[in-house]
């Protein structure tokens, strides 16, 4: 018989996952009422997260004024900020790691989805060195929820249609990794896993996530850091996963789940990273207390190899 987690014995010890957990509390809390789009609590992630890009020292792109792209519809924006390359400024590739930030609104607070993928896209990019030749781009995409998900109102679909000048084309991006549904652990089996699914479609990416798909991390804020105490290593496995395991449903077909389908769609390689549904999922129980933010810390660590 499968073993369930119960989530309130998971630890929290390092100082990485205190701070994942730190903006899972204050985005999925409900103050914030749910973040759908176009409300007061969605206007609120939205600075909150412009406001962690500041902190951090990102920039902004010139042809956007600061980090916000409005969409259309009064949905509000998504938040783009830019680590440029060290080495070839003006003619390098993008590189996009992204996750969306809002959720249904009301009783329903996203914690899992998708406040933890959005807490790993800020301290990823807090921790993160600049590329000698690619610019990486971290962006907090709206509008993922239904009734957008799989329209042009989305907020991943309103970005690859309106690309910023500095881009151009999506030929200049040269990879893109979306996440949504980073924080959950439910079965004790896979949670240490994170699924990958889409690199099949890229003989570079599969390569590369092939390369460092499984790997032993010492949780800590940074590789400078000494380890945490009292916290053992733990190996996190990234598993590669066809799309069709992920798209193809029973009795409904074929369905695109998140932001990666925009890209996928405009001819741009991807990875879309998930650790999988929970029984919370789009639940009043998803909750802050519900994730694993010890190996949500291990995936940002994993993202900077």
């Amino acid at each position: 018989m499968t073993t369930a987690v119960d989530p309130h014995t998971l630890p929290v010890i390092s100082d990485l996952a205190q701070r994942l957990r730190a903006h899972v509390q204050f985005l999925a809390g409900p103050d914030l009422h749910g973040r759908k789009p176009g409300t007061e609590g969605n206007q609120k992630a939205s600075e909150y997260i412009a406001g962690q890009f500041r902190e951090i020292g990102l920039e902004s792109l010139p042809s956007l004024r600061g980090y916000r792209q409005p969409l259309a519809g009064d949905l509000g924006d998504n938040l783009i900020a830019l680590r440029p390359a060290s080495g070839q400024p003006g003619a390098a590739p993008w590189i996009l790691l992204a996750a969306h930030f809002d959720h249904l609104g009301g009783h329903y607070l996203g914690a899992d989805d998708n406040a933890s993928a959005v807490a790993i896209l800020l301290e990823t990019a807090r921790a993160f060195s600049p590329l000698a030749h690619h610019h990486v781009l971290f962006v907090a995409f709206n509008a993922e929820e239904p009734p957008y998900i799989r329209t042009s109102l989305m907020g991943s679909q309103q970005f690859v249609d309106r690309l910023p000048g500095e881009i151009a084309s999506p030929s200049r991006l040269q990879a893109v990794l979306v996440m949504d549904l980073m924080g959950g652990a439910y079965w004790k089996p896979i949670q240490d896993i994170i699924f990958a699914g889409g690199a099949e479609s890229s003989p570079g990416l599969y390569r590369r996530l092939k390369e460092s798909r499984a790997a032993t991390f010492e949780v800590r804020r940074s590789k400078l850091e000494p380890p945490t105490p009292n916290l053992e290593p733990r190996t996190l496995t990234v598993l590669p996963l066809g799309m069709h395991l992920i798209e193809e449903l029973p009795l409904i077909g074929h369905t695109s789940f998140s932001d990666y389908d925009a890209f996928r769609n405009a001819g741009v390689p991807f990875l879309f990273l998930s650790a999988g549904r929970t029984p919370r999922y789009h639940q009043p129980s998803d909750l802050p207390d519900t994730l694993y933010y010890e190996r949500m810390a291990a995936t940002v660590n994993w993202l900077q190899t």
